[in-house]
């Protein structure tokens, strides 16, 4: 199963969710390594966009992550409980997040994207067994459309 990634080149093939790690993010803590990736690269656009502000990065690349099937990709939709999607962040998404990257059972799971619901996103745990077997490969160049900017 393959998803992606649009981030700056020289985090690009980072297996350790370092900077998921310094930061948090919505579905884990700070001290707790995640990598985030897109089912698609026009969702990994929008979430690029809405989490850049007002100046949106040049240096990035297009990033296929290639998790073979079987590898244990668990969908947490139904662990959801309302208050999870809050723009500002949420301690909610946070938890689940975090429990379940800590638990390592699984390789990586679903969630669904706050931008668009209908469309996944997956949190990909660095600290599972098997991280060995997912492929990160750097497709191209991922700059956005002038027009995107005005």
């Amino acid at each position: 199963m393959d998803f992606w990634r649009i981030t700056k080149e020289a985090y690009a093939l980072d297996k350790l969710g370092t900077g998921a790690s310094i930061y948090g993010g919505r579905w884990n803590r700070t001290m707790t390594p995640a990598i985030y990736a897109s089912s698609s690269i026009s969702l990994c656009a929008f979430e690029v966009m809405v989490h850049a502000g007002d100046t949106l990065p040049e240096d990035l690349v297009v990033v296929k992550i290639t998790i073979p099937d079987g590898a244990g990709i668990v969908d947490i939709r139904e662990d959801l409980t309302e208050g999870w999607d809050t723009l500002s962040g949420s301690s909610i998404s946070e938890e689940i997040g975090t429990r379940h990257l800590q638990e390592r059972k699984h390789l990586a799971f679903m969630v669904p994207s706050v931008i668009i619901p209908e469309e996944s996103n997956v949190v990909i745990n660095p600290q599972h067994e098997d991280i060995s077997i997912i492929n990160l490969e750097i497709l191209r160049k991922f700059t956005f459309d002038p027009r995107l900017r005005d």
